[in-house]
């Protein structure tokens, strides 16, 4: 009885901090997303299922089901993605993972991944300047 009773509370504690998590992940997004937007609701396409009715407008984005009608792009597979929606070249595309960013540097703007349990985020210097990107104060530390 005792252990079920422990499995109730961890599978409740870790639920809650899975949706604290995902939470976190979409506030992140959606100040990505507007800062390399100058749009006050960017279309947003991510290929992850895990936020596909996830509500995006109380964070000021709306999530598109069509990566061709995206102003932003977040995936953890950019090479599927380019294969499956070859009109990306010229979205604004971040991937998800480093090692996907590291391959697709001259492609991704930026990176945004979890790393040790924490949010890390790269900007790429040489495509802010490409597609004109002016970034505040609060962005610089990010830059490489």
């Amino acid at each position: 009885m005792r252990a079920i009773l422990l499995l109730i509370v961890f599978f409740v504690l870790s639920s809650s901090a899975n949706k604290e998590a995902q939470e976190l992940r979409v506030q992140i997004l959606g100040a990505l997303a507007h800062t390399v937007t100058t749009k006050d609701i960017p279309f947003v396409y991510l290929d992850d299922q895990n936020f596909k009715n996830f509500n995006t407008k109380k964070y000021g984005f709306m999530l598109v089901q069509q990566c061709d009608r995206a102003d932003v792009i977040f995936t953890d597979d950019v090479t599927a993605l380019v294969k499956k929606c070859p009109q990306i070249k010229n979205k604004k595309l971040f991937a998800l993972s480093y090692k996907d960013y590291a391959a697709h540097e001259n492609q991704a703007i930026g990176a945004f991944f979890w790393q040790k349990g924490r949010p890390n985020i790269i900007l790429n210097k040489k495509l802010l300047q490409h597609y004109d990107i002016k970034l505040s104060q609060r962005y610089e530390k990010y830059v490489e």
